[in-house]
């Protein structure tokens, strides 16, 4: 019998060692689990983040829809007023002179607002000096030891301005005592005209005139 030399039969075993340290070496499972679980966890983190940056973008922009064929209809015709030509001519409108009225303006002050007018451009601190003065002679001492002024000024406080005697009100010092006449006059002027609010202040009633306010007028125009 004769055998015929094939490939297979021909290989030597140094050949089939070399064949073999060719081959690649097998992943093993936990190496796929691993990438699979990567690969899975950037899809989740890639559409999360894709989420958040529409929902970004459509919180400052919205879609708006227009008409993609719009049909209006015209009216077949319209009415409009003629225009007027008048018969004079440019030139003879350029040339004529026509003077205008002179705007004449009567600057009339009621007598019963005169002096409010002038109490007006005075400022809240001028009327609490007109009070101190007023209501202690700007605290001068006296011999009565009922006056509101003296009273403070035995508990070592101050209140020059009568301001709220039947509570024997004191002040720590005279800079708080004339903020709040300040103060107190600024809130009631805005619901009432500043002779109103003298005449409240010195009797408690609201009163359009009195002489309190007159008195006041008095010392503004010295």
């Amino acid at each position: 019998m004769i055998f015929k030399n094939t490939p297979n039969s021909q290989r030597s075993p140094e050949a089939e060692n070399s064949k073999k340290s060719f081959r690649l070496p097998k992943v093993g499972w936990k190496i796929k689990t691993t990438f699979a679980a990567l690969v899975i966890m950037l899809l989740i983190v890639s559409t999360v983040q894709t989420v958040i940056t529409i929902g970004i973008f459509f919180d400052t922009h919205k879609i708006v829809r227009h008409a993609v064929i719009e049909l209006k209809i015209n009216s077949p015709f319209t009415i409009e007023a003629r225009e007027l030509i008048s018969s004079v001519t440019p030139e003879a409108t350029s040339s004529a002179k026509v003077e205008e009225p002179k705007e004449q303006t009567f600057n009339l002050v009621p007598a019963a607002h005169a002096q409010e007018s002038v109490a007006s451009e005075t400022d809240y601190k001028h009327i609490a000096s007109f009070i101190r003065m007023r209501e202690s002679s700007n605290g001068k001492p006296t011999n009565d030891p009922t006056a509101l002024h003296n009273k403070c000024v035995a508990k070592g406080m101050t209140n020059e301005y009568g301001y709220n005697p039947q509570a024997v009100h004191c002040f720590p010092d005279e800079a708080t005592a004339q903020n709040k006449i300040v103060s107190w006059f600024e809130e009631k002027t805005e619901t009432m005209t500043l002779a109103t609010a003298l005449c409240f202040y010195n009797t408690g009633t609201k009163l359009s005139d009195c002489k309190y306010y007159q008195d006041y007028i008095a010392f503004t125009l010295k």
